[in-house]
């Protein structure tokens, strides 16, 4: 892929991070927690849930990659916690 798949994000304002619903999750096939889930919701209306794969088959995992963090490490956080 040539990132054309992401130009969707450009431009978009995040309005709220949040987790999954128990009914969500359930309707998502997924056994896990909500605190295992992010749902990214944009000012337009429009949102994004971190899945593990294109077939939805659990929940994701975000890099968080920092500018400001030394000689460019890289801190993994695991979704759902801060």
């Amino acid at each position: 892929m040539n990132g054309h798949h992401l130009e969707f994000l450009e431009g978009k304002t995040i309005a709220r991070v949040s987790s999954l619903n128990a009914r969500e999750i359930k309707e998502m096939l997924w056994y896990c927690s909500p605190d295992e889930t992010t749902l990214i919701e944009f000012t337009d209306g429009s949102a994004v849930i971190v899945m593990a794969d294109p077939e939805g088959n659990g929940p994701g995992f975000l890099e968080w990659v920092s500018a400001d963090t030394a000689d460019g490490a890289q801190l993994d956080l695991p979704v759902g916690h801060s």
